[in-house]
């Protein structure tokens, strides 16, 4: 065999091991990356659907919203003037709207505020007494 066939066969083997190689690797991570975009886009449509939610529900809230004048909230016993700043920038303003909220929605609002709190049932109670009387 002439030396001219042994370099032009070794050339054509490393060729096709390269080959072979580079096939298997991007095959490989091709196969990863659409696995990721898959579900990129599945994350992305959920979030999509929550924001439009959202944007149906301040729609209504937007539509139901009436200027209302706000209550001394500070009445309510457990309510001081944090909290009832925390509320207002929350759009609590009034006890019949405190009364309107669950206690899981009152945890979120407040935060670790509530959790000093000794019931916050009893919160929502009073301001639901508190409107009754106004009304």
């Amino acid at each position: 065999m002439s030396t001219f066939t042994a370099i032009v066969i070794g050339i054509l083997i490393g060729w096709i091991v390269e080959w072979i190689i580079d096939w298997l690797y991007w095959r490989r991570k091709n196969s990863a990356l659409k696995a990721e975009v898959v579900a990129l886009t599945q994350q992305k449509n959920e979030a999509e659907g929550r924001l439009a939610g959202m944007a149906k529900d301040l729609e209504a809230l937007k539509a139901t919203a009436v200027k209302v004048m706000p209550d001394d909230l500070k009445v309510i016993k457990g309510i001081g003037p944090e909290i009832e700043r925390l509320l207002h920038a929350a759009g609590i303003k009034s006890f019949a709207q405190l009364s309107e909220l669950s206690v899981d929605r009152l945890q979120e609002l407040l935060g670790e505020r509530v959790k000093r709190l000794s019931n916050e049932q009893s919160l929502i109670d009073q301001a639901a007494e508190l409107a009754r009387q106004q009304s």
